[in-house]
């Protein structure tokens, strides 16, 4: 009878409502952590403070967190009942979005579905914990060299747990796998030698450019490196290395390194 009470007279809107323009995301500046400490439950506490900057977070910078806190709105949506001294919270953020390149722009507007739990004091929980496990696998997924998974897993958390500075670790993944991709489009032939140069062709057969191409000549004890430069989507070309003394054997051509460029 006297937990119902104390359950009745307590209000879950305002620790949701300062959560929510706390701007809490997968990883926080100290200022955020110090807002967001009295207001979120322990685990997600602890969860923030072990956890490593996002590319989205390093990009921005503290300056760039302490702004989308600074222009975030929130307004509580419904509050309802979830039984076991918790409260289902929803709840309106509009907060700035953050570009590919980490510029931040217009408002965005996200549904946020939290709870508050009655224990020390109302404390909120918005998923944080399942997110940061997201992100852990997002990372092993890149460990693994499966840039598609993670480039998925990355799209999925910052669709579950909207987080604007995500936006930046988002791009970054896809854009590893674009580039992965476009490595099928990299042709290289081995057209011969001429006195003690070798002579091999390198095309670009697929539709973008590149800003910039190395091509390596693997020997069997010396590696060659070639730096072919801007390449035109199509485009082939040709170049020759000097074959390093004492190598009579066969050689590999391969990619060193590559960026593409913009069509």
């Amino acid at each position: 009878m006297i937990l119902s009470l104390l359950l009745a007279c307590a209000d879950p809107e305002p620790p949701a409502l300062a959560a929510c323009l706390a701007a809490p995301g997968l990883s926080v500046d100290a200022a955020g952590l110090a807002l967001l400490e009295p207001l979120l439950v322990r685990d997600e506490v602890e969860v923030l403070r072990t956890a490593q900057p996002t590319a989205g977070h390093a990009l921005l910078g503290d300056a760039g967190l302490a702004r989308i806190r600074a222009e975030t709105r929130c307004t509580v949506e419904s509050v309802e009942s979830a039984g076991a001294g918790r409260w289902a919270v929803k709840l309106k953020r509009q907060a700035p979005s953050v570009s590919a390149t980490g510029d931040i722009g217009a408002l965005e507007t996200a549904d946020l579905g939290w709870q508050v739990v009655k224990g020390d004091g109302l404390r909120v929980e918005t998923g944080l914990k399942k997110a940061a496990a997201m992100r852990s696998s997002a990372a092993k997924a890149v460990e693994e060299d499966d840039l598609m998974r993670a480039a998925s897993s990355l799209r999925a958390l910052s669709r579950s747990y909207p987080d604007p500075a995500l936006a930046v670790d988002v791009a970054l993944a896809e854009a590893a796998l674009e580039k992965a991709d476009y490595r099928a489009n990299l042709r290289h032939v081995f057209e011969g030698t001429e006195g003690s140069d070798l002579v091999a062709t390198f095309t670009n057969a697929g539709p973008l450019p590149l800003a910039d191409m190395v091509a390596v000549a693997v020997f069997e004890n010396t590696e060659v490196v070639a730096p072919l430069g801007a390449i035109a989507a199509g485009e082939t070309v040709e170049y020759r290395l000097p074959i390093p003394d004492g190598e009579q054997g066969g050689v590999k051509l391969r990619t060193r390194s590559f960026e593409l460029g913009t069509p």
